[in-house]
């Protein structure tokens, strides 16, 4: 995107205008969005745009002030009055709570509802539009509409996080320079796309603006949150080192912990028990966690909620990216269908390790009775292979990450990458899993075509997760521990071998490298040991969540929760499958 113009004074208090959009009756208003919301702010947000925006508050009139003989890549007000479908459309984002993309007038309208999200219950409180020029071909267009949707996606977060604030502390009295700081730093975080700089980005900017301690911990393969950063002066040693993760699972709001054993479960000994802590998630995820320390300022909490919002959804953004990008580049290199199975493999490797910052990358078939077949590498030794892992599961250290995915009956693949640093996160599992996803797709088709595997017959998956579990039962059969065991049911009877990897996927980025994960003859299961049921939940509400954005709309999850050498995994398990069978599918 581009940006025009300087900084003059904003974040005050927005006019409301009667230029409003004929569509029908009024909405019931709930929390207005003006006067008490300042959006001055958005106003010259939007002016650095080659985007148009509008903001339309519950009763469909406009909100930000019109931009007589401003540049603008469409006008939104004149289309609502040539065309009735903007109205419509606009009206029933809002009542349905959906978003709506749509072509009007030679533009592409995205328009998307805003809640006040503070309550129990999320109330709809006005709708965001954006526009661009209709592009003119395919390529184009689909750019168009994913640069709607990533900028819908963030500014909503943005847009969101201030009506909240809004409602919380309507008569806050903000600090003008502090504010334009924090437009600077949205548009700076518009713009950077390396994850880290974004992370120091906000912490450099809340520690300058509060004069507070900021930390930065990062979720690491275990599960645990590891420090990332700290300001410049402090003695990294002193810092707590890790955080238990438990305690942040789940969480997609900033948080307090008031208890001093609750706040030494969590790690945080000997430092500030007055600490904001602020989950930043990606994909649903909390990936990582700033911690804001002593900071007296009403306006602290409103603003780092504003900011981890953003950064989240702009780290989306950007996996999203390396995902579609990743997809995209592996399509186009196994399309050479004359190119020798090995060439091929080897250009596709040398892809994945480097979308995923690898060193070295296998790929190895293996046999039903677990002996490699074929075993391909970029960057490793000639006699590498990639270690055995069952197929729908995974092992992942700093250095080292090996998926196993099914690639035919009794035939599996495992794809293994290598960092000779150590650098290896969750993110990096994230995207190995998407990669071995695509290779294993790729290898059931090429050795079908060949003759060599068959078509797999369901019966043969059924048991596995059952059976991954027999090393946590005690002498009676029982499992050891308590904790929760969770099921995701394909959406389709009886399930193809790929839905079912498709599943298992979903289910192994939702959850944790220490749970145990297996296929079932319906889907997949999860062990999560010592879980509580407010950490299963949370668990089962990213499933469902991850389930639908995959495309699973009528998947079902069920869960069940168990004391320890209660229950056998069998009992459990059809336990799990039950409440699964009685839940409503996702609409």
């Amino acid at each position: 995107m581009s940006y025009r113009g300087g900084w003059p004074p904003f974040w005050q208090q927005g006019e409301k205008h009667g230029n409003g959009l004929d569509l029908g009756p009024p909405l019931r208003q709930v929390a207005p969005l003006q006067p008490a919301v300042r959006w001055k702010w958005l106003e010259e947000l939007r002016l650095r745009f080659d985007l148009a925006i509008e903001l339309l508050d519950p009763a469909l009139e406009y909100v930000l002030k019109p931009l007589p003989g401003a540049e603008s890549a469409v006008d939104v007000r004149a289309l609502s009055q040539s065309d009735p479908n903007v109205r419509h459309a606009a009206a029933a984002a809002l009542r349905s709570s959906n978003p709506r993309t749509f072509t009007s007038g030679g533009a592409r309208l995205h328009i998307r509802p805003l809640f006040l999200r503070s309550g129990v219950t999320p109330l709809a409180n006005g709708v965001l539009v954006i526009a661009d020029r209709q592009a003119d071909d395919v390529a184009a267009s689909k750019e168009v509409d994913r640069r709607l949707d990533a900028t819908g996606r963030w500014l909503t977060a943005a847009i969101e996080a201030e009506i909240g604030a809004a409602s919380d502390q309507a008569e806050a009295d903000q600090s003008a320079d502090r504010l334009a700081g924090v437009v600077d730093v949205i548009d700076t975080l518009h713009r950077v796309s390396d994850e880290r700089e974004i992370i120091s980005v906000m912490m450099e900017a809340l520690a300058f603006w509060f004069d507070t301690d900021v930390r930065v911990y990062q979720q690491d393969l275990s599960g645990a949150f590891a420090l990332h950063a700290c300001l410049p002066g402090v003695e990294r040693s002193a810092v707590a080192q890790q955080l238990d993760g438990h305690h942040i699972w789940g969480r997609d709001d900033i948080f307090k912990i008031g208890s001093s054993r609750e706040l030494e479960a969590l790690g945080w000994i000997g430092a500030d028990p007055d600490t904001l802590f602020a989950p930043i998630s990606v994909e649903q995820t909390a990936e990582w966690l700033l911690t804001m320390s002593g900071a007296g300022d009403p306006t602290a909490e409103s603003t780092l909620s504003v900011l981890s919002h953003i950064a989240g959804a702009r780290l989306t953004d950007l996996y999203r990216d390396v995902v579609e990008r990743q997809r995209r580049e592996f399509t186009a290199i196994v399309a050479f269908g004359d190119t020798p199975f090995d060439a091929t493999a080897r250009i596709a490797l040398e892809a994945i390790a480097r979308d995923i910052g690898a060193t070295a990358a296998t790929g190895t078939i293996y046999g039903g009775d677990s002996a490699p077949t074929v075993s391909v590498g970029w960057g490793a030794g000639p006699d590498e292979v990639a270690p055995f892992v069952e197929a729908g599961s995974s092992t992942a250290t700093p250095e080292l990450i090996s998926v196993g995915m099914r690639a035919g009956a009794g035939v599996s693949l495992v794809l293994s990458v290598r960092s000779q640093g150590g650098r290896f996160t969750g993110a990096s599992a994230r995207l190995t899993r998407s990669a071995a996803m695509l290779f294993a797709t790729w290898v059931s088709g090429a050795l079908i075509r060949r003759g060599e595997v068959r078509v797999p017959d369901l019966s043969e998956y059924a048991g596995e997760f059952v059976d991954r579990l027999r090393g946590h039962l005690d002498r009676l059969g029982r499992l050891k521990m308590g904790g929760a065991v969770a099921v995701v049911m394909a959406d389709l009877s009886p399930p193809t071998g790929f839905l079912l990897d498709n599943v298992m996927q979903v289910v192994q980025e939702q959850v944790r490298s220490s749970d145990v994960v297996g296929m079932l003859q319906t889907g997949a299961g999860v062990l999560l040991p010592e879980a509580t049921r407010e950490v299963a939940t949370a668990v089962v509400d990213r499933l469902l969540h991850a389930a639908r954005t995959q495309g699973m709309a009528a998947a079902r999850v069920g869960m069940v929760t168990f004391a320890p050498s209660s229950e056998s995994p069998a009992t459990l398990l059809e336990r799990a499958l039950m409440n699964a069978r009685r839940s409503a599918s996702l609409s």
